[in-house]
């Protein structure tokens, strides 16, 4: 896949412009994530305490009131993306796979009991704000039997 600046330019303003018209954040994501080929996004900010304050789900695979209610009740605190991501910059990009190793995964509650369970396997994407005590992330995924993201996806 090959991205030119045009197009990149046009779904990042997109993504910009629907922030402030909410309604529009789902479907300026779902353009996104087609272009990255991702299988849904997780796309959230929480206050100081984790309590949510925006959450955008487009992981159709996955049951969205289920898995959203026990990540922000349990699996927030367990997260190793988040935890990870708080020391990042607003807009660096991440691979998981870069970050924790196969044993890792494998020892992991929030990835053995949470994303692998749900149907999810491999995770792109990184901080998008951090202000005044809010910090919001955004997860695109890509479920099991497929690749992870490649450099160009990254």
């Amino acid at each position: 896949m090959q991205l030119d600046d045009a197009l990149w330019d046009a779904l990042i303003g997109d993504l910009y412009d629907a922030v402030l018209q909410p309604d529009q954040l789902g479907s300026a994501v779902r353009l996104f994530e087609s272009v990255v080929q991702s299988d849904g996004c997780h796309l959230f900010a929480t206050d100081a305490q984790m309590n949510p304050l925006l959450h955008v789900w487009t992981l159709d695979w996955a049951d969205e009131q289920t898995i959203a209610a026990d990540y922000y009740a349990h699996y927030i605190h367990l997260d190793p993306r988040r935890a990870h991501m708080l020391n990042t910059r607003v807009g660096e990009a991440l691979q998981c796979s870069q970050i924790y190793d196969e044993r890792y995964v494998q020892r992991s509650e929030f990835y053995q009991d949470c994303l692998i369970a749900s149907g999810g396997r491999y995770v792109a994407g990184g901080k998008v704000l951090e202000h005044l005590g809010m910090v919001g992330f955004a997860a695109f995924n890509r479920t099991q039997g497929r690749p992870d993201f490649n450099a160009q996806e990254m």
